[in-house]
């Protein structure tokens, strides 16, 4: 993993705040890595827009490393971020997708956002905008391996696109960055 990119050098301010490291796990391009996983994973939940899926291989490899990512992520923006929630989602069905949102409901707990692309080829990425309800300004990540960081704010306004047909999967870990962990917290990987 390409732990040492996450660093202010990468940062790009513009709308947002946000880092994409392409290629971050190479481990990702292996073929036969998404072969095995999805002959064996499952359906965990299913929401209108999107399916979670039960643990992907990579997340073994994330965690290992996480304590690592994290003092990268909170020296970058002078965080003090202290764990990662991470879930593995895919859209694959017509009418999965994710409309313009801010995640800034959570920007106490959850400073930063993570998307980790996990398909051996290029998919399509996640699109950022300059305000809620512009076009895309542009879209990001999507590779094999693509790592993005969004500083969520007001401003962090992101979307995917609409899936108009049932299609390949296109697979990401979700990562959440947290301030403070509760014992007692409802929180999902899909909010």
């Amino acid at each position: 993993m390409k732990i040492a990119e996450i660093n202010k050098s990468n940062l790009i301010t513009q709308p947002f705040d946000y880092l994409l490291i392409e290629n971050f796990a190479p481990i990702i391009q292996d073929q036969s890595i998404y072969d095995e996983y999805m002959q064996n994973h499952n359906v965990t939940n299913e929401y209108p827009e999107l399916s979670s899926l039960s643990m992907h291989p990579l997340e073994d490899e994330l965690q290992i490393n996480k304590m690592s990512i994290i003092k990268n992520v909170n020296n970058i923006w002078d965080l003090r971020v202290n764990d990662i929630y991470m879930g593995i989602n895919t859209f694959n069905k017509k009418g999965h997708g994710l409309k313009s949102h801010n995640d800034y409901h959570e920007v106490d707990r959850i400073p930063i956002r993570g998307i980790l692309y996990c398909n051996p080829t290029k998919k399509f990425g996640t699109n950022i905008h300059t305000s809620e309800n512009s076009d895309p300004f542009k879209e990001l990540g999507g590779g094999p391996g693509d790592l993005l960081l969004i500083k969520v704010t007001e401003n962090s306004w992101h979307s995917t696109v609409m899936i108009q047909e049932d299609c390949e999967d296109r697979l990401t870990i979700n990562m959440f960055f947290v301030n403070e962990i509760k014992e007692d917290t409802n929180f999902s990987v899909n909010e």
